[in-house]
């Protein structure tokens, strides 16, 4: 099973009546859910929530390359089974299979049918069609037309693993987007960046060089040409998060932290409320309608509180990096690249700024660590040259 095994019901009653009326409460309570499911599906709302929700050490552990990078290639495998089981799928073979392993009637196969099919369309922005719409399809193609099977299989996705999909591979969704402009207007601004990224690499199609030397004039199948776009997309990916800096046109950009910290009196993620850097510092340049879009400027200000003695290095430190961390995660989630069948490379957790002309990583608190120990150990040797140069007691013997 695709991600993770997920356990079905298998239930036997001898009652005929007893066994409509568990059917008839089961598939209430589903429809009941099925907008609430279908809207969070959209916006990745599980991933954003589980970002927001973590400890710290959860948190420090998942955005460690090592982590990061199994759980991006099991994705991607994952991905890889996905499409080849799509080559042999068959919806009639798929029910046989339901009924022998699953005990699973016709009837609520074909709500399951249903059910992965809405939770495809809404992978894809789509409106749920209607059960009868549904069922009327699959009576007319004898099994599902292969849009319609397209839409199962990525709602079968959705519905074991909780991820959302466009299509399998980053060709594969560009050629989807490019296909349905409506599909691109409704992505929200997050996610239009990443989308960004892969009509870009699809670019690389149309070059004379490339084609010859991957041979794509002859490319049966499509697949030399998923094989490009994929290997263009990684590169672009990288070039994006080898510097974030303050560009709202990165993808991986996190914005403004009022965003996600909200204020003291209404807070928006409440975790953020736990860090003594917000509580002292950045709460109060929020009251006083201060943006903090700027990372360089958040930094200093972190820093301000050191020097002022509200805050020691070591709590500055860790409070920025576990505020950019649960950030950059949370932003991450929301512009959900593995729906746009993206996997990102082992440091696709890091978020790189330029700090006092120094390129470092907000999530590495070693780095951040350092560069306040550094930023403090100028700005006291400045004051120390500044002492030497104006002698004390000089200043009131001015001249008025």
């Amino acid at each position: 099973m695709l991600f993770r095994s997920v356990s079905q019901s298998r239930y036997e009653l001898s009652v005929a009546g007893q066994q409509a009326a568990v059917d008839n409460i089961a598939l209430t309570a589903q429809r009941q859910q099925a907008p609430l499911a279908l809207e969070g599906l959209r916006f990745n709302t599980q991933g954003v929530r589980a970002a927001a929700e973590a400890d710290d050490k959860t948190l420090q552990v998942a955005t460690q390359l090592g982590t990061f990078q199994r759980m991006e290639e099991q994705f991607q495998l994952a991905l890889q089974q996905e499409a080849r089981q799509r080559e042999m799928f068959d919806w009639q073979k798929e029910k046989e299979l339901a009924a022998l392993t699953e005990r699973m009637d016709e009837r609520a196969f074909e709500e399951r049918t249903i059910q992965y099919i809405n939770l495809g369309e809404a992978a894809r922005n789509l409106p749920p069609s209607s059960p009868q719409e549904i069922r009327d399809m699959i009576r007319l193609n004898k099994g599902l037309s292969a849009e319609y099977a397209e839409l199962y299989n990525n709602g079968r996705i959705a519905a074991t693993s909780g991820q959302a999909v466009i299509g399998t591979s980053p060709a594969k969704v560009a050629s989807i987007l490019s296909a349905s402009p409506e599909l691109l207007a409704s992505l929200d601004e997050s996610q239009k960046k990443v989308a960004s990224i892969l009509m870009e690499a699809t670019k690389v199609l149309g070059d004379k060089a490339v084609r010859q030397k991957e041979g794509l004039d002859d490319d049966k199948g499509g697949v030399k040409a998923q094989r490009v776009v994929g290997a263009r997309v990684q590169e672009l990916v990288r070039q994006q998060l080898s510097f974030v800096g303050n560009n709202p046109d990165n993808p991986f950009y996190v914005g403004d932290l009022t965003s996600y910290i909200g204020s003291a009196s209404s807070p928006g993620v409440s975790t953020f409320q736990k860090y003594p850097l917000v509580q002292k510092v950045l709460n109060p340049a929020i009251s006083a309608n201060i943006p903090l879009a700027d990372s360089s400027a958040v930094y200093k200000m972190a820093l301000g509180a050191v020097q002022k003695g509200e805050l020691t290095t070591v709590q500055a430190a860790a409070d920025l990096t576990n505020i950019y961390r649960r950030a950059s995660a949370i932003h991450r989630q929301g512009a959900d690249f593995r729906k746009f069948a993206i996997s990102l490379p082992a440091d696709g957790a890091q978020y790189k700024v330029k700090i006092e002309g120094e390129v470092i990583d907000l999530t590495d608190f070693n780095q951040v660590a350092r560069a306040m120990a550094k930023s403090l150990q100028t700005a006291e040797i400045n004051r120390k040259l500044n002492e030497r140069q104006v002698p004390a007691g000089f200043l009131g013997r001015m001249p008025r």
